[in-house]
């Protein structure tokens, strides 16, 4: 039996009908291709009585280039990617499966999205594809910590090159100020890092993985608003400063022990003997 078989992915995303969306899209495409030969039978009537036809296109969503709907199977192909483009990015957002992936393989999910480098949308892909990341959990999650930890600039003396400590300096965690104590925007590069840190605190502390839509963003916002500069969660202090860096306090010491062991095991003699 095949991970997908063993894996329904409606298990997963109770609240997602994977079949019906399926069932949905099949029929939606068929109405397409219907609606393309009524119009393509119209064209040939009017050009047997020598009467040009309207100019019908479909426009992509990225480069805003235009396919004729004469065109059958160029048209049908490209009314089916931006259906499964829209399909897999509703399914993305609304199963939390984001939730299981790194940082990078949400940046990596998000860059096949846009090139449309995805399978098409239908109840085996899907399962596959659920299987996989499920799969996978385990080492993205050691992969964040990792990420995390080579990202850092050894250019700041509370960054140690060998293991995490009481606290890290992160660079650009926001904009530079622009004048009145403002900031143009928070970096998501920089919490989807601390995403990872903090997914690997919930696992190492017992808890399921925090649902990624309650981001450390979406943490950081409200205080970004206020102009306070710094907000506090269950596992980190965090403060900004004008020139958009970060100071990261970790709460839980003993967490931050048993992230250094996973550091240990991908760095081999990197951290000093205990004493």
């Amino acid at each position: 039996m095949s991970a997908a078989e063993q894996l329904n992915p409606s298990d997963l995303v109770p609240s997602v009908g994977i079949d019906f969306m399926c069932e949905q899209r099949a029929a939606a495409m068929a109405k397409l291709e219907q609606a393309a030969r009524i119009i393509s039978d119209a064209a040939d009537m009017l050009s047997a009585a020598k009467i040009g036809p309207p100019l019908i296109s479909v426009i992509t969503r990225w480069d805003r280039s235009a396919a004729s709907v004469l065109e059958l199977g160029a048209f049908l192909e490209e009314c089916q990617k931006q259906i499964d483009q829209s399909a897999w990015s509703y399914l993305m957002v609304q199963s939390g499966l984001r939730t299981f992936m790194d940082a990078r393989a949400r940046e990596q999910w998000d860059e096949q999205i846009e090139k449309r480098a995805f399978p098409e949308f239908t109840v085996e892909n899907v399962a596959n594809t659920f299987a996989t990341i499920h799969g996978q959990r385990g080492e993205l999650f050691e992969r964040g910590v990792i990420e995390c930890f080579r990202s850092l600039s050894w250019h700041y003396k509370t960054n140690s090159p060998c293991r995490f400590g009481k606290r890290i300096v992160y660079r650009c965690f926001a904009s530079a100020c622009i004048g009145a104590g403002r900031f143009q925007h928070i970096n998501h590069r920089a919490t989807d890092a601390l995403d990872d840190l903090v997914r690997c605190f919930s696992i190492l502390d017992g808890k399921p993985e925090p649902d990624y839509r309650g981001s450390t963003h979406s943490a950081a916002w409200p205080a970004y608003q206020e102009k306070q500069y710094q907000f506090e969660t269950d596992y980190l202090r965090v403060k900004w400063f004008k020139n958009g860096n970060a100071h990261i306090e970790f709460r839980r010491m003993d967490l931050v022990e048993q992230m250094n062991r996973i550091i240990a095991r991908h760095y081999p003699n990197v951290l000093p003997p205990r004493i």
